[in-house]
């Protein structure tokens, strides 16, 4: 869990800093390696 905590901590700094590039493409990995149910939690706390 502590990785996806930091993970949404990247996202969401990537995020605020316009860098959407690096936004996408770091939770499109995290979506293929955390699994579905994971990543949909995780890809809704990167968008609220």
């Amino acid at each position: 869990m502590k990785y996806v905590f930091s993970a949404i901590y990247y996202c969401k700094y990537a995020f605020k800093m316009k860098r959407l590039y690096s936004f996408f493409c770091f939770c499109s990995f995290v979506f293929l390696f955390n699994g579905l149910s994971v990543s949909i939690r995780f890809l809704y706390s990167c968008v609220v």
